[in-house]
């Protein structure tokens, strides 16, 4: 009696993400949720088969989470050396909205209905006089790392301006549109797909025979 065939192992989806360099980013961030990533990225980066402009995409939909296991994500994409895109959808809200401005600017990719939200830092202390005296310096350093970042990564260059427009006393909310605007990103999603579109140049084919053949006929 013959032996049934043994079909092939497809990969999931998800690993055939991965593959093409492609992670999501999505519910809230910590350090389990962010390590794969850490890792896979790393090994695409000492890789020498993966090819420079072979970039790496973050699809981010995030309500935030731990702002120093983002922030070792921004270190270390900013030291790989292929270029980081980043798509937010649905929600980029606090450490989510950092990760998504943290791509290669050109490259920062948001969806019409996202959600974003940025705003400062949230951190409790309980403890004696002196070491909350000490918190409250590693409070102004945070705030200060904040500040440097998004200097670096929307149109406002200085403290007092990105207090006033993104770093407010109270959560500032945004939408797709608005975030291109302060420059958290740069594209709408729509507006990438209809540039790149292959319809679109297939059309153009298409008519350019139409024309060819009307041409012909007279």
């Amino acid at each position: 009696e013959d032996l049934e065939e043994t079909p092939d192992i497809i990969n999931g989806p998800e690993e055939e993400l991965r593959e093409r360099g492609v992670y999501y980013v999505s519910g809230e961030i910590t350090n389990s949720t962010l390590k794969p990533l850490h890792q896979d990225i790393l090994l695409k980066h000492l890789t020498p088969s993966w090819e420079d402009s072979h970039p790496v995409t973050l699809i981010i939909n995030s309500v935030g989470g731990d702002l120093s296991q983002v922030w070792s994500l921004i270190d270390l994409l900013s030291f790989i050396r292929m270029p980081v895109t980043t798509i937010g959808m649905g929600e980029c809200l606090s450490a989510g909205c950092l990760l998504l401005s943290a791509g290669t600017v050109g490259n920062r990719i948001i969806a019409a209905n996202t959600t974003v939200m940025v705003h400062r830092f949230t951190w409790g202390s309980y403890d004696k006089q002196a070491e909350l005296i000490e918190h409250r310096r590693a409070q102004d350093a945070a705030h200060a790392r904040m500040v440097r970042f998004f200097s670096k990564r929307t149109r406002y260059k200085t403290r007092k301006q990105l207090e006033r427009y993104l770093l407010r006393p109270v959560d500032t909310w945004l939408t797709a549109e608005e975030t291109i605007k302060h420059g958290l990103a740069d594209h709408l999603l729509l507006e990438k797909t209809e540039r790149f579109s292959p319809w679109k140049e297939l059309k153009k084919e298409i008519e350019k025979k139409i024309n060819a053949s009307a041409k012909g006929a007279r």
